[in-house]
């Protein structure tokens, strides 16, 4: 099984927004919205996770660290099940710094699903390091 580590490359921006969506094929991955320092202002990005077959996925996070807010206004990351109307995983969007403790019991198992949209959005604010989140799909033989 090869592990897929999708990063998203920042470019140089003014004020004007980005928008990325990107799909992805694979059972297990790794995402992230930077790889070292922090991500820039006005960023919308968009990850689609495919899955062969019918999945359970486990998801699991190495870190959250975004700009906080009690519903998540400003800076965050989200994940919908596409293949359940498009359910937020969560039943929210994530956000603010988040530790160790906090971070585990985020570990999910999202069962019967073959398609994941994984989004993260900035505003123009304050800049933090962002997330890296892990998943597995796990599929019964034929």
């Amino acid at each position: 099984m090869s592990l897929t580590k999708l990063v998203f490359i920042q470019s140089s921006t003014n004020s004007d927004s980005i928008h990325t969506k990107v799909p992805l094929n694979g059972t297990v991955g790794s995402l992230e919205v930077v790889s070292g320092g922090t991500y820039s202002d006005s960023l919308q990005c968009s990850w689609e996770l495919n899955f062969p077959q019918e999945s359970s996925v486990n998801l699991s996070w190495d870190y959250i660290d975004t700009e906080n807010h009690s519903k998540c206004k400003y800076d965050w990351v989200q994940v919908l099940d596409l293949t359940h109307d498009s359910q937020l995983v969560y039943g929210r969007k994530l956000c603010g710094s988040l530790n160790p403790t906090n971070l585990k019991l985020l570990n999910v198992m999202v069962r019967g699903t073959r398609r994941l949209l994984v989004s993260f959005r900035s505003d123009e604010d304050t800049q933090r390091r962002g997330f890296r989140m892990v998943y597995q799909a796990f599929s019964r033989p034929c």
